[in-house]
């Protein structure tokens, strides 16, 4: 669990504070100004980094999976076409009932946090907290770069 806290420079003291399961990762979504993404119990929230106030959130997977490993963040195309770049997360899962270990990769709009398509991948139980960071790469036959 971290504690993200915001400094505020001028007058020595914390501007806010917002508690959160991974790393959070800064990202360039919305034009209202600089975000933080970070994964909380509930799910995931984007937060602008100036006020900690929640512009969107999108609820964790159902309780079957039980999440293995941190989350992964990049931001990336618009596909969805609403004028904002997407976001993109990868983590491990395991699939409780099924007895499988997963790694789970989502593209989630970065406009209003909506779920644009979630993929669950097998992976061997020693892959479990492999998931590295996030890139793009060359552009596919699709036209669209690719993600690894």
């Amino acid at each position: 669990v971290w504690s993200l806290i915001s400094a505020d420079v001028a007058k020595g003291k914390a501007a806010w504070r917002r508690r959160c399961i991974d790393q959070p990762a800064g990202v360039d979504v919305q034009s209202a100004g600089p975000s933080l993404l970070v994964r909380t119990e509930e799910g995931m929230e984007l937060l602008d980094a100036a006020t900690g106030k929640v512009r969107w959130s999108l609820g964790e997977l159902p309780p079957r999976f039980l999440r293995m490993s941190v989350s992964r963040f990049i931001a990336g195309p618009d596909l969805d076409g609403d004028g904002a770049p997407d976001v993109f997360r990868a983590f491990t899962v395991t699939d409780n009932p099924r007895r499988r270990e997963l790694l789970a990769v989502e593209a989630v709009s970065g406009k209003d946090g909506s779920r644009l398509w979630l993929r669950l991948h097998p992976v061997k139980p020693r892959q479990l907290n492999a998931v590295k960071p996030l890139a793009w790469w060359a552009t596919g036959r699709d036209g669209w770069p690719m993600l690894v």
